[in-house]
């Protein structure tokens, strides 16, 4: 069997009341560098198929990489959904219309030898820059992904898409003295706009770890925070399983029956918004095949919307949002945080505060305990940065934070999760060794 078709027929044929089936293919190049010196150049392809099948309201799925035998896999999902648990929940999405994304795949051609290149342009940049920079690892990657999703109710999807990808991470030394780790990261669709990203992202890096030497605790008290785009973006994420619809059906989400109720400061305001054109985050359809959509989650604090998978849908009697990751997982595919004045504005309105690059803690989205250590911070005195610091942990609870939240910034830069703003908080308790 070559085809979904092909596969869908086959699972029906064996007894399968619904099918879906899900492909990715990727070519991959990547390089990367350990400790100034070049330690992978891999580029390779791959393949990935899933199948999913429903009988009696009893669901099984099963997956693969060796595309060679996708018979034996398909009878091996209806063997297995035969002795699993009856849910009448169960069922795979019916056919839509989605919409139209452009600029979601390069045609330029990327090969390892250029990613080799790039790779070397980003550590010379950064250890040329200071002599002190140990760039501990580096990587550039650049994939091209086809991923095809069909079921029995008539949903076909197809979605190229082209990701170009660095980080790099390392500290600086000054004789016995050792900086904070850091990193920097980007994601672009176009190879070209990551190149020319290369040189100011270097910098950046190489900046960020030069400056933390000479670091010190900072005083311990209760002072405002501000978060870089990176820890706002961890910050956020938690916002994730609080709006899923399955943690909310199963009573383990704090956001349970706030619907349309303050859950945040009027300073919040987040939508998923999938559909931009040459973003790397933006997709016509999620895991299911189900279209994306831009939905409003928070509006001036004010809880709008949960998000919702098939499965979840079902429950309630409502349409999926488009948005699940597959299994049991939801989530935003492209957060748009709304900013609310300038970052230099921002600053000023600081007397005493933390700026939080980095975060090595715990935020625990159910009983709201935010503790750990902030890395590549610096104490903040009358919207100036003061020094360095080290040593020093923040302790909060997540649901006063989220309410707490004093301004965000006009200013985006890009992360993991996207472009995100710097986001500033009232009444942190920080601890300073």
């Amino acid at each position: 069997m070559k085809t979904l078709k092909e596969i869908i027929e086959h699972g029906l044929s064996c007894g399968a009341d619904e099918v879906q089936v899900s492909k990715a293919l990727a070519k991959n190049n990547t390089t990367a560098f350990e400790n100034n010196t070049l330690k992978t150049l891999k580029s390779d392809n791959s393949a990935a198929v899933s199948v999913q099948v429903i009988i009696e309201n009893k669901k099984a799925v099963v997956g693969t990489n060796k595309l060679t035998d996708l018979k034996a896999v398909v009878e091996e999902a209806v063997s297995l959904a035969r002795n699993s648990e009856k849910d009448e929940f169960n069922s795979f999405p019916e056919k839509k219309e989605t919409v139209s994304i452009k600029e979601l795949k390069d045609d330029a051609e990327v090969s390892l030898a250029d990613t080799l290149e790039a790779s070397k342009e980003l550590v010379n940049l950064a250890v040329n820059f200071d002599s002190r920079v140990v760039v501990e690892n580096a990587e550039i990657q650049h994939a091209d992904v086809t991923s095809f999703i069909a079921n029995s109710k008539g949903v076909e999807r197809e979605e190229s898409r082209t990701f170009a990808s660095f980080v790099i991470m390392g500290m600086a030394t000054d004789g016995e003295e050792v900086s904070a780790f850091d990193y920097v990261g980007g994601k672009e669709v176009f190879w070209s706009d990551l190149r020319k990203s290369l040189l100011a992202k270097g910098e950046e890096f190489a900046k960020g770890v030069v400056s933390s030497l000479g670091a010190k605790p900072a005083p311990s008290g209760k002072i405002s925070a501000l978060l870089s785009p990176d820890f706002s973006a961890e910050f956020l994420g938690n916002l994730d399983s609080l709006i899923s619809a399955r943690r909310i059906q199963e009573n383990v989400s704090r956001f349970k029956g706030m619907l349309n109720k303050e859950v945040a400061s009027e300073s919040l305001t987040v939508a998923d918004f999938p559909h931009k054109n040459r973003s790397p985050f933006s997709s016509a359809f999620d895991a299911e095949g189900v279209p994306t959509q831009k939905l409003q989650i928070i509006k001036n604090g004010v809880l709008e919307s949960f998000i919702y998978d098939t499965y979840s849908a079902n429950k309630e009697e409502r349409e999926s949002t488009g948005n699940s990751f597959g299994g049991t997982s939801l989530g935003l595919h492209a957060p748009e945080i709304e900013g609310t004045m300038p970052l230099t504005e921002m600053k000023k309105i600081i007397d005493k505060g933390i700026f939080i690059k980095r975060y090595s803690g715990d935020i625990n989205p159910v009983s709201g305990v935010c503790s750990g250590v902030v890395k590549g911070g610096k104490y903040m005195e009358k919207g100036d940065f003061v020094h360095s610091v080290t040593d020093t942990m923040i302790s909060a609870d997540y649901f006063e934070m989220l309410k707490n939240i004093v301004a965000v910034s006009f200013e985006r830069e890009m992360t993991f999760s996207g472009p995100m703003p710097y986001i500033l908080i009232k009444d942190i308790d920080v601890i300073g060794k």
